[in-house]
């Protein structure tokens, strides 16, 4: 009997061992033997990182652009690329019966596949009292040595010549560097980051022309967008001249990188004309082959004129004198 106590004394005290364990281990998570309830920790979103922002280019870091400097920064930023350029620049008046002529645009193009190698187009536009009138100037071909041009004109058409000089700037490149130097040069302007469909870029905005060109002006605004390496990929000016006149002058830079360009089909013939070879030339790749009537002392093709500006003008036997381009 005593021995049947013991061990059922046993047998209970291990039961409630056992209920004790099994008391803790189905106990909450997070819960203190107290009974208070810890807080399960709740996640976070990861930061936000920071918008994408272009470089600042050495010359836009001062007070006031390098325009200069930053004209270097755009000619090195394009000096092997294709792009597609047009320059501007647009005179206008408000309705005056006194003017014959009302607004007046000059605008250039440019599809460049290298330095030296581009084909451009120059159209004058002019709206007044008149009809308007779109009077295409001339358009050009470059082969890499030389830019030809086709001016077409009241009394027909005319070939010009020009040498591309290996060290200097090509024609359209220069028009844009010319413009920048000359519409950047401000005495106040602010640089602000903004984002464009090409990415993060720079909005230079300035006033207070410097360029003596620009001296008796007001209301004057210039607006550049540049990249992080310095390209000016637009840039417009706007003011009022001291004739009274609104003037917007400007280009833009497109399709960096993407841009082929081959011969029209009247490079051959500007060859044969400007370099007093037959006109039987290959107009597919400009070769020709030399003045039947010089090489066999008849009667030759018109001498090639030279332009003031050193090009070289030639025109078929029995064509009026051309109109001259500028």
């Amino acid at each position: 009997m005593a021995l049947r106590s013991v061990t059922l004394r046993s047998l209970l005290a291990a039961l409630l061992v056992v209920l004790a364990g099994c008391g803790s281990a189905g106990q909450a998570p997070g819960t203190s033997p107290d009974g208070t309830v810890t807080p399960a920790p709740v996640p976070t979103d990861p930061p936000t990182p920071a918008p994408e922002r272009a470089s600042v280019p050495a010359p836009l870091t001062g007070t006031t652009p390098d325009e200069t400097a930053l004209a270097g920064l755009h000619a090195t930023s394009l000096s092997r690329r294709s792009y597609r350029l047009e320059t501007y620049v647009g005179r206008g008046w408000e309705e005056d019966p006194d003017r014959s002529i009302q607004n007046r645009l000059d605008r250039r193009s440019y599809r460049v596949q290298s330095g030296g190698t581009y084909r451009a187009a120059r159209v004058l536009l002019v709206v007044g009292s008149l009809p308007t009138s779109r009077l295409p100037r001339w358009e050009a071909y470059a082969d890499g040595e030389a830019e030809y041009r086709r001016v077409v004109g009241e009394n027909g058409t005319d070939y010009e010549r020009r040498s591309l000089a290996p060290a200097a700037l090509p024609p359209h490149l220069g028009r844009a560097v010319a413009q920048i130097v000359r519409y950047l040069d401000v005495g106040e302007a602010t640089v602000d980051h903004v984002r464009t469909e090409r990415g993060p870029r720079l909005r230079v905005t300035g006033r207070d022309p410097g360029a003596p060109g620009l001296e008796n002006v007001s209301r004057y605004r210039v607006e550049a967008i540049v990249t992080g390496a310095g390209r000016v990929e637009k840039l417009e000016a706007a003011y009022v001249a001291a004739d009274g006149a609104v003037v917007r002058a400007g280009f833009r830079v497109r399709d960096v990188g993407s841009v082929r360009v081959g011969p029209p089909d009247w490079y051959g013939e500007a060859r044969a004309e400007t370099l007093g070879l037959d006109a039987r030339a290959d107009a597919s790749n400009g070769t020709a082959t030399p003045d039947p009537g010089v090489a066999s002392g008849g009667t030759p093709s018109p001498t090639p004129t030279r332009s003031p500006d050193g090009s070289v003008r030639r025109r078929s036997a029995g064509q009026p004198p051309p109109v001259p381009a500028r």
